[in-house]
């Protein structure tokens, strides 16, 4: 079964390619089809929660500013992540459990 590919954004000089996982209603949930960045995903600062995790202030700051205009950003929904702390987010990581879900629902 091939997958359903979408462009949205451009990085670095190039379109991203978002590989289409799962559509519910209107909604749909994307994965980019080629690595986006190599930030860490946590600092020495301690604190090794999502939240405060480095990758994620790079998703929801510089790459989500960066990487789509305005238009574009309108187009993207927050995603209310009730595990980990009840974080919202523009864009954001597959969880363990997530990428389980998908793969049982095949």
């Amino acid at each position: 079964m091939s997958k359903r590919i979408i462009t949205l954004g451009t990085w670095k000089g190039k379109q991203i390619e978002w590989i289409v996982l799962k559509k519910e209603n209107s909604h749909l949930l994307l994965i980019t089809k080629t690595n986006i960045g190599n930030s860490r995903m946590y600092s020495d600062k301690g604190d090794n929660s999502w939240r405060r995790s480095d990758i994620r202030a790079f998703l929801n700051g510089d790459f989500f500013n960066k990487a789509f205009n305005y238009d574009e950003q309108k187009l993207i929904i927050n995603a209310y992540l009730s595990k980990p702390e009840g974080t919202k987010d523009n864009v954001f990581i597959l969880s363990s459990g997530d990428v389980l879900e998908m793969n049982e629902n095949k």
